[in-house]
């Protein structure tokens, strides 16, 4: 009796939410704002598809190896264009002349090549298994399927294989996808330099670095073309007015032109009308939601990091804040996290290892580095500049429990500081 009791509270509840979910949204309208829904007739990207699908073909119709570049900053529309081109491909060449071929799209999800060439063979309805063989196995395989089909293959965020210790796999897969008979090859990257990270001068040679397509980041206008359209088929009228919907285009716009981060607040939009009772959002409501969005999602990235990359953010933003200033030498930022090191009872690290992480996290964006003079005969040192939000490090150190000493480290720094200064 007591199970059934609960679990009729329970269906009650979820009714209830149901229910606040039909005052927003349309019927099926979540799916909508889903970063990774295709839509039928995407906007501002229709001269891109053409090109891709156009070049695509011409690789399917001649038969020929080679390779397809398409680059662009984070939510831009890569990968929903070439998914389009797909289907302008299949519709083009959709004719009983035409000869067996194969378009496969598939996604760097991880630095290991290996699960990527087995999901390749699926693909290909080649039995292969999924780990214990080399990669010229899985090539010698797929060149196998060659023999009667031609192949062409798109690899989403390329940029994930060029950050591992197997970028060697990743250069010979660009070799060998570009020069082997009946295969081309469609890299889709992030990177606008990504030819000049190749250093096997036999792949570099293979990669075709004239034939590219850049896909230019969305301006306020485009943001609000694209947004308006996803917003009118996923919610009902007046849920997000048009001056909301302004103030979300030009801010993604300056922000990178990353429509993907447009869909996601649109999405907290939603969350926060249900959790709120309210049916419309106001530009002040919408402001506090994209700056919470913007800490989330950067606090989260940096959850992901090593402990000594945390170590060494925890470091700057204590430095920032108690220095107030925008620039920080490397040799205060190592002192510091020797000290958070002792902290958490750590064994230090080496400066050549400090070094390896402060350009671990200048590759990934998080922080920018640059050498300076000191002057006279003093040498150069490093002058580090964060470019995450200091908030998002705070988030970090909130959430990670691993850091919370740290954190509270923090706190009676800053206290002390604020002692000092109160009694001069």
């Amino acid at each position: 009796m007591g199970e059934t009791e609960q679990i009729n509270r329970i269906l009650e509840s979820v009714k209830n939410e149901l229910e606040k979910q039909k005052q927003i949204y349309k019927e099926e309208g979540r799916k909508f704002i889903d970063t990774e829904y295709v839509p039928q007739n995407p906007s501002h990207r229709e001269k891109e598809i053409t090109h891709i699908s156009k070049q695509v073909i011409e690789f399917i119709i001649n038969r020929v190896s080679g390779s397809f570049l398409i680059y662009g900053n984070s939510g831009t529309g890569k990968t929903m264009s070439f998914k389009v081109a797909m289907k302008v491909t299949k519709a083009y060449l959709e004719k009983p002349d035409k000869k067996e071929y194969k378009v496969i799209f598939i996604t760097a999800k991880g630095t290991d090549i290996t699960p990527l060439m087995s999901e390749i063979c699926r693909e290909l309805d080649i039995k292969a298994p999924s780990r214990g063989i080399s990669f010229k196995d899985y090539i010698n395989l797929i060149k196998q399927k060659l023999q009667s089909t031609y192949v062409h293959i798109c690899i989403d965020e390329f940029d994930n294989l060029l950050l591992s210790r197997t970028k060697e796999k990743a250069e010979d897969l660009i070799y060998y996808f570009t020069r082997t008979e009946g295969l081309s090859l469609t890299i889709i990257t992030n990177r606008i330099n990504l030819a000049k990270e190749i250093q096997d001068a036999r792949v570099f040679s293979s990669l075709n670095t004239l034939n590219t397509i850049n896909f230019r980041d969305y301006d306020p206008s485009q943001c609000y073309d694209i947004l308006i359209e996803r917003t009118k088929m996923a919610f009902n009228p007046n849920f997000i007015p048009d001056n909301v919907l302004q103030t979300l285009s030009k801010h993604i716009a300056v922000e990178g032109g990353d429509i993907r981060k447009g869909l996601s607040v649109l999405g907290l939009c939603a969350k926060y009308a249900e959790d709120n009772s309210v049916f419309s959002i106001t530009p002040e409501i919408i402001k506090d939601i994209i700056e919470k969005y913007d800490i989330l999602k950067d606090g989260e990235n940096l959850l992901k990091l090593s402990i000594s990359g945390k170590l060494i953010l925890a470091s700057m933003y204590s430095l920032l804040l108690t220095n107030h200033a925008n620039k920080l030498d490397s040799k205060d930022i190592f002192a510091k996290q020797d000290y958070y090191r002792s902290v958490l009872a750590m064994p230090g690290i080496s400066r050549e290892s400090h070094s390896v992480y402060l350009t671990k996290l200048s590759t990934s964006g998080i922080i920018s580095a640059t050498r300076s003079s000191m002057g006279g005969r003093e040498g150069t040192t490093m002058l580090i500049t964060l470019r995450y939000p200091r908030d998002a490090i705070k988030y970090m150190l909130k959430e990670d429990n691993d850091m919370e000493c740290i954190h509270e480290t923090i706190d009676g720094e800053l206290i002390d500081i604020q002692k000092h200064r109160a009694f001069w």
